[in-house]
C-alpha cells in the first residue's frame, strides 16, 4: 500500500493488489492440493499423513505472509485505519488457516486409526495446537519419540520355518 492514508484508499488496494496476489496463491495451493490428492487413492498411511501435513503446511505459510506483512507507516500513524488494516488481513487469512486445521485434523485422524506416528504426524499436532489450543492441546501423556510404525519385517511363521 502506497500513498494517501484513508479507507477507501485502502479498499481499493485490498482489491486491486491483493485480491489478485491471493488469486494467483490460491491457483498454486489448488494445483498442489490436486497433486496430493493422488495419494489419497492409494490407501498409505504414511504417504497420506506427508500429503496432508505439507498441504496444512502450505496454507500457513500462506495465512502468516498475509498476517505479518509489513504494514506501510502511513497506516501505522492512523489508529482507524490500523484496526481496519488489520480487520481485512485478518478476513481473508481466517479462511486459509481453517483450511490448514483441515489439512491436519486429517493427517492426525489418518495417524491414530493407522497408527502411524512419526515426525509428520507429530508436526500435524503441533500445528493444530498453534493454530487453536483450547480446541487441539498437545497430548500430554508420556511417548517416546514419534517415530513408531506398525510394520511386521516378515510373517512370524515365515521367520519360524526358516529358523
Amino acid at each position: 500500500f502506497r500513498g494517501a492514508a484513508s479507507l477507501a484508499r485502502v479498499e481499493r488496494w485490498s482489491q486491486r493488489e491483493l485480491a489478485p496476489w491471493l488469486e494467483r496463491k490460491r491457483a498454486l495451493l489448488a494445483e498442489a492440493e490436486e497433486a496430493y490428492g493422488q495419494v489419497a487413492p492409494l490407501a498409505i498411511p504414511r504417504w497420506q499423513i506427508a500429503a496432508a501435513s505439507r498441504l496444512g503446511d502450505m496454507r500457513v505459510r500462506l495465512a502468516r505472509q498475509i498476517l505479518e506483512s509489513p504494514i506501510p507507516d502511513v497506516i501505522l500513524r492512523d489508529d482507524e485505519l490500523l484496526a481496519d488494516y488489520e480487520t481485512r488481513l485478518i478476513e481473508v487469512a481466517r479462511p486459509i488457516e481453517l483450511a490448514a486445521i483441515d489439512r491436519y485434523e486429517f493427517c492426525m485422524v489418518t495417524a491414530t486409526r493407522a497408527r502411524w506416528f512419526d515426525g509428520r504426524s507429530r508436526r500435524c499436532e503441533e500445528a493444530l495446537n498453534a493454530l487453536d489450543a483450547a480446541r487441539f492441546p498437545i497430548a500430554s501423556e508420556l511417548r517416546g519419540e514419534p517415530d513408531y510404525q506398525t510394520e511386521t519385517p516378515a510373517p512370524p511363521a515365515a521367520v519360524l520355518r526358516d529358523g
